[in-house]
């Protein structure tokens, strides 16, 4: 716990988010810090694309983007993306929750 406080001294709040989801520690999905964060990694993993691959994750997730949900499974770097108008059609598109 004390490594999580010293890392979150040194960033904004997105960034310690961003950093905790990639550690594999999921915030909740529903605070703006943490919505920012997904749709970061979301905009690395579509920039990564390299000969149809993407950056692969070991976990699928979901965020808002503007009034739509957005369900991402791209565990197998292909970026599976899917657009629903909630939250909880979402999460069952992935097959699960990520602490939403």
């Amino acid at each position: 716990m004390k490594a999580l406080e010293e890392m979150a001294k040194n960033m904004n709040e997105v960034e310690f988010h961003k950093e905790m989801i990639l550690q594999g520690m999921f915030p909740k999905i529903d605070t703006p810090e943490s919505n920012k964060a997904y749709k970061e990694i979301f905009d690395e993993i579509i920039a990564s694309k390299e000969h149809g691959i993407y950056l692969k994750h070991q976990f699928n997730f979901v965020f808002k983007d503007g009034e739509k949900w957005l369900s991402i499974f791209n565990i197998d770097g292909n970026c599976w993306v899917e657009e629903f108008s909630t939250k909880i059609e979402a999460l069952k598109d992935i097959g699960g929750i990520n602490n939403g």
